[in-house]
C-alpha cells in the first residue's frame, strides 16, 4: 500500500508552489478520500496528506476531461 505524503513533498513532486496547490484544491481537482485526505480525520484543521499516484492519475488526463473537472463557480 503507498503511503500518505505531505503538503510539502507534493508540492516538490508536482513542482508547483504553496498557493498553487491550495488554489487546485479548492477548484475541485482533487478529491477528499481519493487524492487527499486530512492527516488527523478527526479534525479538520491538521494538514492534509495525499496520495502521488492517485494524483499523478488525475493530472495526466486529457485537458477535456480536467476541465470538466473543475467546478464552476
Amino acid at each position: 500500500m503507498e503511503p500518505w505524503i505531505s503538503n510539502t513533498e507534493m508540492r516538490i513532486h508536482l513542482g508547483v508552489s504553496e498557493s498553487t496547490l491550495y488554489r487546485m484544491s479548492k477548484k475541485g481537482y482533487f478529491s477528499k478520500g481519493t487524492h487527499w485526505r486530512y492527516k488527523d480525520p478527526l479534525n479538520r484543521f491538521s494538514n492534509k496528506v495525499w496520495k502521488k499516484t492517485a494524483v499523478d492519475q488525475m493530472l495526466s488526463q486529457p485537458d477535456n476531461v480536467l476541465r470538466r473537472r473543475v467546478k464552476r463557480k
